[in-house]
């Protein structure tokens, strides 16, 4: 990751509006960095493209793509970007953000060391939300918290990423998490929460997630959702 570009992300407990502006000039970092490290590359290798094109969106990710999400209060209607750069990739894992954020190749989570995508990150079980090899109708439950809560495999479904359309999963969620941000880490309090994700195994990751859980403030209400790949963190 160049010195130079600085990885922004909202504190522990922080809000989405005060997130916003950094992740604004993260996004313009990250950009502004692919764009002066790739001058001497072939225009080959750019954004996603539309249907019909060369490169597909279920292409696996590669070092230097970045990922943006955006993420949703549903109690304000405040939204914010949310950015992920692959710095790393080995057979097993890939490495986000610096280190920040650290995945098996399958899509399970190995660490999250910064919480910057709200209950998604904050709640996250410790191997994340999914599980290898996701079918119909497959359930499984997860006892980080207790009590502990439920996922099962509902239904299919598809997803418009960047003018492809991917065939998803869909997982719903209904019991009790942790939640690592409003308690500072400690995972000994739980929270009743609703959920939903939306998974693609072309990706293999969670390409949106709707949660509601209530905490000691009130009802927190989100949603986060894959916008655009780009690749080698290039625009369209």
């Amino acid at each position: 990751m160049p010195r130079d570009c600085n990885w922004y992300s909202a504190k522990n407990g922080s809000s989405i509006e005060a997130a916003t502006g950094t992740m604004v000039r993260l996004r313009e970092c990250l950009f502004s960095v692919s764009a002066s490290t790739s001058s001497t590359k072939s225009n080959a290798t750019t954004a996603i493209m539309p249907p019909g094109a060369s490169e597909r969106t279920s292409v696996p990710l590669q070092k230097g793509d970045v990922l943006e999400y955006s993420l949703t209060d549903g109690m304000t209607g405040n939204k914010s970007a949310i950015f992920y750069r692959l710095d790393q990739v080995s057979i097993e894992e890939m490495t986000f953000n610096g280190g920040a954020r650290v995945e098996k190749t399958d899509g399970r989570v190995v660490a999250i060391r910064t919480h910057v995508a709200g209950i998604f990150d904050s709640s996250s079980p410790p191997a994340g939300w999914v599980r290898t090899n996701l079918k119909l109708r497959m359930a499984w439950s997860e006892e980080y918290s207790k009590p502990k809560f439920r996922a099962t495999v509902t239904g299919t479904d598809s997803y418009e990423l960047d003018g492809i359309s991917l065939q998803v999963l869909k997982i719903q969620y209904s019991g009790w998490v942790a939640n690592n941000i409003l308690f500072n880490g400690s995972t000994e309090r739980a929270f009743p929460i609703e959920s939903t994700a939306i998974y693609s195994p072309e990706l293999k990751r969670i390409v949106r997630f709707d949660a509601e859980t209530k905490a000691v403030a009130g009802t927190v209400r989100e949603s986060l959702r894959l916008q655009h790949i780009f690749r080698n963190g290039s625009r369209n």
